[in-house]
């Protein structure tokens, strides 16, 4: 792991690597990400040996795509491995007491992080912004349906969303998107 103030090639280097190898290495990666944007926390993992210096690398780009270093004799290669995820689709209902916040709600809430929860909230007053003051204009009584659509990593993160339907009962008006 990087800490703050060391450099990639530090770790290398603590790790038996010798200089032209950590320069092949550094270049190898310039080509998907400059290493001296790392930030302190990267992680690198290398693969165990019994002696001499791992001859494979594994690096996480983003949290989409691992970029796996590998070396046969003296060559050193590079493949992207994409981080498979799975298709999600999620319902969630609600009637409003006073605010969306605390609202209650049913349908799949047991899929949501509080993380994920939040951005929902946020995208539904982001979307209805033109039309609804959610600070001002949800009155008790009010409600909501949402269907999404979501791509969910391995680790439970949601890569990527979308919203199929969203339905808006707002006092007397019946809002769509």
């Amino acid at each position: 792991t990087l800490a703050r103030g060391t450099a990639l090639s530090q770790v290398l280097d603590s790790r038996g690597y010798e200089s032209d190898q950590i320069r092949e290495i550094t270049r190898l990666l310039g080509v998907y990400r400059d290493p001296r944007t790392l930030l302190p926390g990267t992680t690198l993992l290398f693969s165990a040996v019994t002696h001499g210096v791992p001859d494979q690398i594994r690096f996480e780009l983003n949290p989409d795509s691992i970029l796996h270093f590998v070396r046969s004799d003296s060559l050193w290669t590079t493949r992207i491995e994409l981080v498979p995820f799975v298709m999600d689709t999620v319902r969630v209902t609600g009637v409003i007491e006073s605010s969306l916040w605390s609202a209650r709600l049913g349908g799949d809430l047991n899929r949501f992080r509080k993380k994920d929860f939040e951005e929902l909230v946020y995208d539904l007053a982001d979307i209805f912004a033109w039309r609804v003051a959610f600070t001002r204009d949800v009155r008790r009584g009010d409600a909501l349906r949402v269907a999404l659509e979501r791509k969910i990593r391995p680790d439970g993160s949601v890569r990527s969303r979308h919203f199929l339907a969203i339905e808006l009962r707002n006092g007397g008006r019946v809002l769509r998107a």
